[in-house]
């Protein structure tokens, strides 16, 4: 289920893709058809390129945790990137 979460975007666009690709190219193989299913693709894979999250910032827990360890009052804020 958390593959399913984590890349449902990738999940959706493959199944979208197969169904207009179907679909379209059920009349024939046309040059304006192709066209268009390779424009659609590049759109998502840009899509997806630039909107990714990418990794999170918990490379920073030495400071954190010097900051948790010194006795003052510490805010901690958790996000998740999906």
């Amino acid at each position: 289920m958390k593959f399913i979460n984590q890349y449902s975007f990738v999940l959706m666009t493959v199944v979208v893709l197969l169904v207009l690709g179907v679909l379209t190219l059920r009349g024939g193989l046309k040059l304006q058809h192709l066209l268009a299913l390779g424009a659609l693709s590049l759109g998502v894979f840009l899509a997806y390129r630039f909107l990714d999250p990418g990794p999170g910032s918990s490379d920073k827990s030495e400071r954190i945790l010097a900051e948790i360890q010194s006795g003052s009052a510490v805010l901690l804020e958790f996000q998740s990137p999906y």
